[in-house]
């Protein structure tokens, strides 16, 4: 496979919010990602039209915290509920943005969640979405893995854990230059060793990739710790995964552009308990 040349272009991080906000983990591993690629972090907040309309329903009621008893919940009630959300989640945003210096913007979009964020994905260079986001993650995995005709999709983080863990940050290689600079880009911002899977279909394409990274590598300084091993995927998704999972990784970086190591992004990103990007 040919390599593909072009570098990462992530100027721009898009953090999907709503009325649950983002915890505080999630805001701080994305501000970092942030950070380490001297990106802006632009926070988007929904106003989800589907709740204004639920709430407009008569059949509608509130349980408040106090415990005073339900009450009737109009639409009035709930847009002036998720203006308060908004200036919350804003507030969160510019703290942590202000903590880990970054540069930051926030805007407001109204209407459905899920068609929302992606309408408004490009806005962000990379749609960062967090582990409770999940039909927002599981719609993110399924344009990834079903772009017609290898049509651009954006990239995306999805981010598992607090960002904070000394893992390694893992790259499945598969001639991809853009793998192998975001991923040691991040490695240095992080100060975290990387682990490159030089992945292909038989042993001697498998070595081939590892001598295409070592020479990638060699042509750039730095003191990143950096361990490459030939992985042959026979077609073998589940072994794959088990050799990824096998290095402890926080992070694995991937693109969706390859071919070889292509076909593990969707399990990949499903089942993963760590944090994973995909070049889209």
């Amino acid at each position: 496979m040919a390599v593909i040349e072009e570098a990462p272009s992530l100027r721009r991080i898009l953090l999907a919010l709503g009325a649950a906000g983002a915890d505080a983990e999630t805001l701080d591993a994305v501000a970092r990602m942030a950070a380490a690629l001297e990106a802006e972090l632009v926070g988007i907040y929904v106003e989800d039209q589907d709740l204004v309309t639920a709430a407009a329903l008569p059949t509608t009621w509130s349980w408040p915290r106090s415990g005073a008893g339900r009450r009737p919940l109009d639409a009035r009630i709930m847009e002036r509920a998720l203006r308060v959300s908004a200036a919350r989640a804003s507030a969160a945003l510019a703290s942590v943005a202000a903590r880990r210096r970054v540069r930051w913007s926030f805007r407001v979009a109204s209407g459905g969640e899920s068609q929302t964020v992606f309408a408004e994905a490009a806005a962000g260079d990379l749609l960062a979405l967090a582990s409770r986001d999940r039909a927002l993650r599981r719609r993110g995995i399924e344009a990834m893995q079903h772009a017609v005709g290898g049509a651009a999709c954006c990239s995306l983080l999805l981010v598992h854990g607090d960002g904070r863990s000394r893992r390694p940050i893992v790259a499945l290689y598969d001639g991809s230059a853009r793998v192998l600079a975001l991923a040691l880009r991040l490695a240095e911002g992080f100060g975290l060793p990387l682990r490159i899977l030089a992945v292909g279909r038989t042993a001697a394409a498998a070595e081939k990739q590892v001598t295409a990274a070592r020479a990638w590598l060699a042509e750039r300084e730095t003191a990143a710790r950096i361990r490459i091993k030939p992985f042959v995927t026979d077609d073998d998704v589940t072994a794959l995964i088990a050799s990824i999972q096998s290095e402890g990784p926080g992070l694995v970086v991937a693109d969706r552009g390859q071919g070889e190591a292509n076909d593990v992004i969707g399990p990949l990103c499903e089942t993963s308990k760590y944090s994973v990007v995909v070049l889209g």
